[in-house]
């Protein structure tokens, strides 16, 4: 991803969505992910929806890491864009300081996927991300 606010950035990967930085100042990792972020000097910023990145999505291993992003979200006032429950994902969507697209989400066990005539459960039903917060841990 090219960004012309590196510090931002960094901000927002390492402070709110805890990747750690790994290779410099601005390649950040977890585990076997790893998002790096070039900084660019641009005369003018393209306008909005061409920089070439629909959206990144990060794939978390479960509803606590999503949760734990949200809460530092919250905390450094970072606005959240939507959530979204899936059905067989739970999502939540917020932009980076450049306006690129950023889905954060986690799937749900898999025989939560389909319903009882095997066919997939697919929706896209808003809720509101500090639903989150409150089952932390549940």
């Amino acid at each position: 991803m090219t960004d012309t606010r590196i510090d931002r950035r960094r901000f927002l990967w390492t402070t709110t969505v805890g990747l750690a930085v790994t290779a410099g100042v601005a390649a950040c990792s977890r585990k076997e992910s790893a998002v790096t972020v070039r900084q660019q000097t641009l005369s003018t910023p393209p306008p909005p929806g061409h920089t070439g990145l629909h959206h990144l999505a990060l794939l978390l291993p479960d509803r606590d890491a999503l949760a734990a992003i949200v809460d530092r979200l919250l905390e450094h006032d970072y606005p959240i864009d939507d959530a979204q429950d899936h059905g067989g994902s739970i999502a939540v969507y917020l932009h980076d300081p450049d306006g690129n697209g950023i889905e954060l989400s986690y799937d749900l066990p898999r025989d939560r996927w389909f319903d009882a005539g095997g066919n997939p459960v697919v929706k896209a039903e808003p809720f509101d991300p500090r639903k989150l917060l409150a089952a932390k841990g549940a």
